[in-house]
């Protein structure tokens, strides 16, 4: 008997080491979180750990100051800690420069935790590569969700508060995918090649420039997407005379895998082939026209000097971002090209500057705060102003 009673509790120890969490360990749906701690950031407050929040429901947002898809969900977020402030806690965690969140929350109060992920513990403990990214913990605990935050409702916190059960779509995230390696396995020996593919769930999407400057490769994009690199037009000069739902990129089967490569004397035209031949490989076509629209008009401040260095080399480094343009020698139309690409005045930018040398730009703002993004500019010497203008527009059609 006392050998059955030694069995049943060496077997109870080892069921409890198997399904208990270890501090540190990855962890998913369903399993028992541990003890997460965070360094608060805004607000004084005694919360330091989710041992505080001990009968609690608590979201964790992972976010960054320069995802515009991230800011533009906080309002959301806001409004689900009003409603159930004595059941729900929603921290926003993000690994950038204390100084920088400090700014953030500063200009952008909300009721909810922001925490900073310095050493990137809890990125380790919920890792993803694309934020935003939720996680939903249960009053005992337990993670019940690894979703995007647009699954997660009024209705939802309901029901992890009465501890109803949930099913949300699960965002994994491929973070253990060599960007460095080639999809399409070309071999050195290559000389041309175009390649299309369907989607691929293993693969994130991005679009990787050869070094060579002979090829592209784009991973899991829209027929869109393709046409628009092709033919070098931001998604504000779109027109889609079609039905919308062949190109919709929630739907998976409108992604693909697309490679280019050309010959070396052929590299200078590398954009012209590319659209070449996806015009005469896809049943859907693109065109350009020219209409008028209204457009952002970046010009000369005759009120402020321009203050920009002209570049001193020929060999260009550029980093640039969603809060940010730093570049050791760029032309305005770059500039302009990258307010109208990366969507920060969301219209079509058109460079009348008249200037073509190309200057050093060390250009940065908190695009929570529009002041800085202007001051920014004005800072230069430029300016903007709504007009109308007849631009290129990238039209597709079938």
């Amino acid at each position: 008997l006392k050998n059955d009673m030694k069995l049943k509790t060496l077997f109870i120890i080892a069921s409890l080491l198997i399904f208990q969490s270890v501090k540190g360990q990855e962890l998913t749906v369903g399993d028992k979180a541990y003890t997460l701690d965070f360094e608060p950031l805004g607000a004084k407050t005694s919360i330091t750990s989710t041992s505080d929040l001990k009968g609690k429901v608590i979201l964790l947002d992972f976010w960054a100051t320069w995802c515009g898809s991230c800011i533009v969900n906080m309002p959301h977020l806001d409004s689900l800690q009003a409603k159930f402030q004595d059941n729900l806690q929603i921290i926003a965690i993000s690994s950038e420069e204390k100084d920088r969140l400090e700014r953030f929350v500063k200009n952008r109060p909300f009721n909810f935790l922001f925490t900073r992920d310095g050493n990137q513990q809890m990125q380790d403990v919920f890792p993803h590569r694309m934020i935003p990214h939720s996680v939903l913990i249960d009053k005992e605990g337990r993670v019940v969700a690894i979703t995007k935050p647009e699954n997660i409702n009024e209705q939802v916190i309901r029901d992890v508060i009465n501890n109803e059960p949930i099913d949300l779509p699960l965002k994994v995230d491929n973070v253990a995918f060599d960007y460095s390696s080639d999809y399409f396995n070309r071999s050195d020996d290559e000389v041309e090649a175009f390649d299309i593919q369907p989607y691929n769930p293993n693969v994130p999407g991005f679009t990787k420039f050869h070094k060579d400057g002979r090829r592209i490769t784009m991973h899991n994009t829209t027929i869109t997407g393709m046409y628009r690199e092709a033919f070098g037009m931001s998604s504000y000069r779109l027109v889609l005379n079609l039905d919308e739902a062949k190109v919709d990129w929630e739907n998976t089967t409108n992604r693909y895998n697309v490679d280019i490569l050309v010959s070396p004397e052929d590299k200078t035209r590398l954009k012209e082939i590319f659209k070449e031949k996806l015009l005469s490989t896809l049943s859907i076509k693109a065109r350009k026209e020219t209409r008028e629209m209204e457009v952002i008009v970046l010009s000369l401040n005759d009120s402020v000097p321009f203050s920009l260095e002209q570049s001193v080399t020929e060999k260009k480094e550029l980093n640039s971002r969603g809060d940010q343009y730093i570049s050791n020698s760029s032309t305005l139309i770059e500039f302009a090209d990258y307010l109208e690409t990366y969507g920060i005045l969301g219209k079509p930018v058109k460079d009348e500057t008249g200037l073509t040398d190309s200057y050093q730009f060390d250009f940065s703002f908190d695009p929570e705060n529009s002041q800085s993004f202007l001051d920014g500019i004005a800072k230069m010497g430029l300016k903007l102003k709504k007009e109308n203008r007849k631009v290129e527009v990238l039209v597709i059609y079938e």
